[in-house]
């Protein structure tokens, strides 16, 4: 059986020839076992952990004002614990004592020597002091020379010409009033532009709010034709369907009653309640007054039919006589002759050409209408007697 790793083996000693014994090597384990005893782990309360610094963790670890009492133990604590009997403490060499007749001074042996008085020596002294005056008032630099003083004489117009030193100055004041002018030119010119600008903006602003009150209007008036023309559309909807249902209704009672109508008329013959002087009543009293009825008005009929025929005759008549009297007048005047002779040479010289005349529309003379007008007043007093 194999053994765990990290125990020590003992190997057996070698018989007779030479060898030697050598115990493997402990290797540490890289993971703990978890199977390990819960008394060989190392543990500790974490509370009394001197490593560990109680406070808050946004500043530096230090030392507290309710730490220094633990602190001053711990110094103590390490003070108490390297006893004079310790290899480690060692003994500071002391002064020697003084030979017979002689005494030790205690001397100052610092860098800078101090006077060793309880009290050092003081003195008093006045003195007497003025009044605080104002500070004077600086006087004004004047550098020292540094060359000899001569003096020369100068005349007018020695030292410059004021027409031609002025040139310069006049050139800028003429050139900044130029550049002056021409930015206030500029500016006013740019502010014309800005507002040509604004009133254009204003302008297509108020275009667009009117376009969009008329398009909202617009939505407006077709929402409501809309919802007016859906509702019209659902009546028309009802209101086909309720006659689809009438209609229907009367089919199915009309075939109903068409094969019950006979049983029921037979049924009620056979109980008694159709008797004869019903029939002979209607045929004696009520089909005469309806003829006689039926006659006066067919007559009424008739008397307007041959009044109307009167009246058209007449028309008629005076028509005819009108269109006879404008033949008449046509024929003097030698209308009829012309427009033959027109029409025979147009048409020879087409067939000249090869070219048969069109057909044109004939326009039917007064004259040609007078035998239509009788066969008309004929067949209407043909009518008229053939009614009476």
């Amino acid at each position: 059986m194999a053994e765990p790793r990290g125990s020590t083996t003992r190997l057996p000693p070698l018989g007779p020839t030479r060898g030697y014994n050598n115990a493997l090597l402990r290797f540490k384990k890289r993971f703990r076992d978890p199977n390990e005893a819960d008394n060989l782990r190392f543990s500790c309360n974490i509370m009394a952990d001197r490593r560990v610094v109680r406070g808050t963790t946004f500043c530096p670890a230090g030392d507290f004002p309710q730490d220094l009492p633990l602190v001053k133990q711990g110094a103590t604590r390490r003070f108490k614990g390297t006893p004079k009997s310790s290899p480690h403490y060692t003994r500071r060499v002391g002064t020697p004592p003084p030979v017979s007749g002689r005494r030790h001074e205690h001397v100052q042996t610092q860098y800078f020597l101090e006077e060793g008085l309880e009290k050092p020596p003081s003195v008093e002294v006045s003195c007497q002091t003025d009044l605080f005056l104002d500070k004077p008032g600086t006087p004004r630099y004047v550098p020292c020379k540094t060359g000899i003083d001569e003096w020369t004489q100068i005349h007018k117009g020695d030292l410059f010409d004021f027409d031609t030193e002025v040139l310069p100055i006049l050139e800028v004041l003429t050139s900044k009033t130029l550049e002056q002018a021409v930015l206030e030119v500029l500016e006013e010119e740019e502010m014309a532009s800005l507002r040509t600008a604004q009133e254009r903006f204003r302008a297509s602003h108020a275009e667009d709010a009117t376009e969009i009150q008329r398009l909202e209007e617009r939505e407006v008036r077709l929402g409501a034709e809309k919802e007016a023309r859906m509702k019209q559309h659902s009546r028309g909807l009802s209101a086909l369907r309720g006659t689809q249902d009438r209609i229907a209704a009367a089919t199915l009672s009309r075939g109903y009653l068409r094969d019950l109508l006979p049983s029921v008329l037979e049924g009620l013959q056979r109980a008694g309640y159709l008797v004869d002087e019903i029939r002979a009543d209607v045929e004696e009293g009520f089909l005469p007054w309806l003829e006689n009825k039926v006659q006066g008005h067919s007559g009424r009929t008739l008397e307007g039919r041959a009044v109307l025929s009167n009246i058209l005759k007449g028309v008629l008549k005076t028509r005819s006589e009108a269109y006879k009297t404008s033949g008449e007048a046509g024929r003097a005047f030698g209308r009829g002759p012309t427009d033959k002779t027109t029409t025979s040479e147009d048409s020879e010289d087409l067939t000249r050409f090869n070219i048969e005349p069109p057909e044109l529309p004939r326009i039917p003379s007064p004259v040609d209408l007078i035998p239509i007008y009788e066969n008309a007043l004929e067949e209407m007093e043909e009518e008229a007697e053939n009614s009476f």
